[in-house]
């Protein structure tokens, strides 16, 4: 009997709720709870924009060649290319503008065109030959501008009719093509600003990369296709990493041989060619080794941002390297061994006893 009660109450207070439970599924239906869901789906979202670098597609452009299949009308049937202008030249409707659109923005547009012509058009696009791509690569690189690349080569028309992209210009490539970056870039925060299709909102989106894995683990996850107009910023690190520095001397990011002058008191003195990596101990060792009476040490280099950086130290042979009296030369660094003072003095003594001593000479040899 007490079991039978206490079941009861159960069922009673079950009764009492049941209007709520039932509320609880069109909670979201209502505008406070529905804008709470929005910005949740917000917060997701941008997680997931954070891990994925970008959410971009291909827009075709003057240069792209286009494969354009109407059904039932094989006439038609032909590749077609993107003119200067942006636009494509079509049997019936003629010019028709195609820039800046993505294939299936295209597809529709030439659908809804199309219906004046043909009855239910369905047309089938892909693209035949990309054109090259221009980028625009600033900050930490040694040779900052713009840039032509080739763009993303395909075998053939088709293939089992799916298009084979062999090969496509990545972010490593561009920064190849800028000559490397410097020893101050950061390579764990590169902004690369691309164009974004009309039927994702448009505008510009950023994505912020990290090719440091790439240097020094092998992670291809954020070395991207590039994309025509994009523009690519490798910031400056607040401080030199020795292990990038290392790790980018040992890849293919930098070029094998930099161009570093040497002047002042030192064997062999102007323009010297070294391997990557090289510092500035072995710089001045393999021009000959300093002279007698070598003091300080004068260095310049010539910053991306048109400043330059001076240091002045003693000379150290046992410096580590990467260090202010041993930095890790660029292309284009300015070494200047000076004198001693003592070096000086008799520099200027020889000089003046040199004009005597070559008049004794003369005499001794006339008498």
């Amino acid at each position: 009997m007490k079991q039978y009660s206490r079941r009861m109450k159960i069922f009673k207070r079950f009764h009492k709720f049941r209007f709520i439970l039932l509320l609880i599924p069109l909670l979201p239906l209502n505008p406070y709870f529905a804008e709470k869901n929005e910005v949740n789906d917000s917060i997701l979202s941008k997680m997931i924009q954070e891990k994925i670098p970008f959410k971009s597609q291909y827009l075709l452009g003057p240069g792209d060649i286009v494969t354009i299949i109407f059904p039932g009308l094989e006439i038609f049937d032909n590749q077609y290319l993107i003119d200067p202008e942006g636009n494509l030249n079509l049997p019936e409707i003629n010019k028709i503008n195609a820039s800046g659109l993505t294939l299936g923005e295209l597809t529709k547009k030439l659908n809804e065109t199309y219906q004046e012509f043909i009855i239910d058009p369905d047309l089938n696009i892909q693209v035949f030959r990309y054109r090259d791509i221009s980028i625009y690569i600033s900050g930490e690189v040694n040779s900052p501008g713009l840039y032509r690349l080739q763009g993303p080569n395909i075998i053939g028309e088709k293939m089992n009719n799916v298009q084979q992209i062999i090969s496509s210009p990545k972010l490593f490539n561009a920064i190849k093509e800028a000559n490397g970056v410097t020893n101050n870039a950061d390579l764990a925060n590169i902004k690369v600003i691309r164009i974004n299709s009309k039927s994702q909102g448009g505008g510009e989106i950023q994505s912020t990369l990290n090719l440091l894995d790439l240097v020094l683990e092998g992670d291809q996850s954020q070395n991207i296709n590039l994309l025509d107009g994009d523009s690519i910023v490798i910031p400056k690190s607040k401080k030199i990493l020795k292990d990038q520095v290392l790790a980018i001397n040992k890849s293919n990011l930098n070029p094998n041989v930099i161009t570093v002058y040497i002047t002042g008191n030192i064997k062999n003195t102007g323009e010297s060619k070294l391997a990557k990596g090289t510092t500035l101990v072995q710089a001045i060792a393999s021009n000959g080794g300093k002279k007698l009476w070598t003091g300080n040490i004068e260095f310049f280099r010539f910053k991306s941002d048109g400043s330059i950086l001076k240091n002045r130290f003693r000379y150290n042979e046992e410096a580590p390297s990467n260090s202010l009296e041993n930095p890790i030369l660029m292309n284009g660094d300015i070494i200047n061994l000076q004198k001693t003072l003592l070096g000086k003095t008799t520099e200027i003594i020889g000089e003046v006893a040199s004009p005597v001593l070559s008049g004794y000479g003369l005499y001794s040899i006339f008498n």
